[in-house]
């Protein structure tokens, strides 16, 4: 749950490796392989498919990429649609804001 609005984005180092787990089901989030590269909460361990790279940008943005294909999670169609890993750069649907 988020307990303030402070950004902690400026608190991190440039590039940090992660893993994401779900509070619905305690699984970690992985990159599906087949399926446009979508992400789902359904895997028991981390593994290179369920680790990112945390990357902190200018003005506390921050961008994921997936260690299992090398490619930065996008929230395409104005975030309409599932996210996927399918940006080969850093764009502006590749960016998100971290709040704590």
């Amino acid at each position: 749950p988020v307990t303030s609005n402070r950004n902690i984005a400026s608190e991190l180092s440039t590039s940090k490796t992660i893993a994401l787990r779900s509070k619905a089901n305690n699984k970690f989030v992985s990159v599906q392989n087949g399926a446009a590269y979508s992400l789902a909460a359904n895997r028991n361990a981390i593994s290179t498919w369920e680790t990112f790279d945390l990357i902190v940008l200018n003005e506390g943005k921050v961008a994921l990429k997936s260690h299992g294909n090398g490619q930065y999670v996008s929230a395409e169609n104005a975030g309409n649609s599932p996210l996927v890993t399918n940006c080969t750069e850093i764009s502006p649907s590749a960016t998100f804001s971290m709040i704590d």
